[in-house]
């Protein structure tokens, strides 16, 4: 079980970032009032989706550590991610705002580099000369 943790905390967390923020505010206005204070304006915005992925990068980086060495693999499913979250937030607002959509998956995408760029020097739990399965050399 304790080799299933990292990937379960990976779909919970995926589950719960695809969910479409705006329908979730409509079910409570607690929840419309918090959404509002915390997403405020368009840096809050931004800030929120690059946590986001940043987060589910880490989070894909520790389940399957063998993407660690695979960048386009990485990237690809990262943009699974990001393009399921805009789908979902589309069916929601029923309205394609291209812009937005393409700003927020570059958001998404830049931070998910990131944060395979500072696993993979070592920044972020040691990762540095992890070999293509994730692997420290002896």
């Amino acid at each position: 079980m304790k080799q299933l943790t990292p990937l379960i905390v990976l779909i919970a967390l995926i589950v719960a970032f695809l969910v479409p923020y705006g329908w979730v505010a409509q079910q409570s206005p607690a929840l419309d009032l918090l959404f509002n204070q915390v997403f405020h304006s368009l840096a809050a915005h931004v800030v929120g989706h690059a946590l986001i992925f940043a987060i589910i990068g880490l989070a894909a980086l520790r389940a399957a550590p063998g993407l660690r060495g695979r960048p386009a693999i990485y990237a690809a499913l990262i943009l699974a991610v990001a393009l399921g979250q805009e789908g979902f937030q589309l069916t929601f607002k029923g309205q394609l705002y291209l812009a937005d959509t393409l700003g927020d998956i570059m958001v998404d995408l830049i931070a998910a580099a990131g944060a395979w760029a500072l696993l993979r020097a070592g920044r972020l739990g040691g990762a540095a000369g992890a070999d293509a399965e994730g692997a420290r050399p002896q």
